[in-house]
């Protein structure tokens, strides 16, 4: 559990992902992107985070990319993080992710954004 303070930045955030970015998320051109800079010197350290709704097609990418992840994660030690915004589970997002975290998916989000009952009374949030 974390404490929800600040709840103007987290209604920021919720108020951003209710925008409409055209249906489901498309990780391939995001992850391909990674991909090459992870290959750069400057960013060979680098983890990967997807943020997503979990809206993603299965399988998530395709073959060559998927390799190339492997590949990451097994010769480089890369982690590819999924932060799954207001559900429990995308079994496309753990096909590609070494971990997913869930954050407010406890909430509706439709009815957070419609109504502003974001924070429950006791002021606590679970991430996982």
């Amino acid at each position: 559990m974390i404490q929800a303070e600040d709840t103007s930045s987290i209604q920021r955030l919720l108020d951003f992902l209710s925008n409409s970015f055209g249906g489901g998320t498309d990780v391939t051109g995001a992850l391909k992107f990674a991909i090459q800079s992870i290959d750069s010197q400057s960013m060979a350290a680098a983890d990967i985070l997807l943020v997503t709704d979990g809206e993603i097609p299965d399988p998530p990418v395709p073959n060559e990319v998927f390799d190339a992840l492997e590949y990451l994660k097994l010769r480089k030690g890369v982690e590819i993080h999924g932060l799954l915004v207001g559900k429990l589970e995308s079994l496309p997002l753990s096909r590609i992710c070494n971990k997913v975290h869930n954050f407010l998916h406890k909430y509706d989000l439709e009815t957070i954004l419609s109504d502003g009952q974001l924070i429950p009374e006791n002021n606590q949030i679970s991430l996982m």
